[in-house]
């Protein structure tokens, strides 16, 4: 008889391990894909733009990588 209670108490405990492991990854994962949703909304922006011919002028690509370069420049 104590052996069945101890037997079902240390399947429940390991059905709670269980359940606290699987909800933690779910709310590692739930977090995860909340922090990178900003990521995935500016890329449906950009495909959308692609898609209607807007793209960046020559001029503008120019600008910008000057502007990575000097900034590259001063952090060395």
């Amino acid at each position: 008889m104590l052996a069945a209670i101890a037997y079902g108490a240390e399947a429940a405990r390991e059905r709670v391990i269980r359940i606290r492991q699987v909800s933690g990854a779910r709310r590692a994962l739930e977090a995860f894909v909340d922090s990178e949703t900003w990521q995935i909304e500016e890329i449906k922006r950009g495909l959308a733009e692609a898609d209607a011919g807007e793209f960046a002028t020559d001029a503008e690509v120019e600008a910008t990588f000057e502007k990575w370069q000097r900034i590259n420049s001063d952090a060395d």
